[in-house]
């Protein structure tokens, strides 16, 4: 038996039987937690367009911020399907 096809096999085994089906998300929390998703969703969008400026300004290529928005709120809103943390610009650590 080769180990490494029983390790893959393991984790395509977990991966299949771990994964959360969606769901639609609990509606009757968004009145009590509007304000502080509010404030993440400033945060987050600041930091994400801080870094498409950095990255304009290092490889001296052009993005079109409205785009990068429409994809943030597109995952964003397909995301809450899934329980999953929410969408942010973590390639900001490594990128920077």
């Amino acid at each position: 038996v080769n180990p490494n096809r029983v390790k893959a096999s393991l984790c395509h085994n977990l991966f299949l039987f771990s994964f959360p089906p969606p769901s639609l998300p609990r509606f009757e929390l968004i009145p009590s937690l509007f304000v502080t998703t509010l404030g993440i969703t400033i945060v987050t969008v600041s930091i994400h367009l801080t870094i498409v400026k950095i990255v304009e300004n290092r490889y001296h290529h052009r993005i079109n911020s409205c785009q990068e928005l429409y994809s943030l709120g597109f995952v964003s809103v397909l995301s809450s399907a899934f329980p999953v943390f929410p969408v942010t610009s973590i390639f900001a650590r490594t990128l920077i």
